[in-house]
């Protein structure tokens, strides 16, 4: 996965090179799928993003975990080079879904 993103006024205007292009968007909340699968269905995992929170988690199995956006980006934006880790949180999200 490669880490070339760029930091915008709001998290949902995060430049992310390594989505698939397509975004749904339905009832206001963002979907993306991503690389990852479902280490019990094998389905696509799927990040979701609300006016509060960020989801990742699996359609199939309907088990996501959450992550409040107030506090992925204190953790993962670094304002002063403009960089995002997106890699950092994606992980994190992965490992917190694999524990759940």
């Amino acid at each position: 996965m490669g880490t070339d993103f760029c930091i915008a006024d709001d998290l949902r205007k995060l430049c992310i090179a390594n989505f698939k292009p397509a975004e749904k968007v339905y009832m206001g909340l963002v979907y993306v799928d991503t690389v990852n699968t479902c280490p019990r269905c094998g389905g696509v995992l799927e990040l979701v993003e609300d006016d509060r929170f960020i989801w990742f988690g699996c359609r199939r199995c309907m088990r996501y975990v959450k992550r409040e956006k107030r506090e992925v980006t204190k953790r993962y934006v670094d304002y002063v080079k403009r960089k995002f880790d997106w890699r950092g949180m994606m992980n994190e999200l992965y490992e917190l879904y694999l524990k759940s």
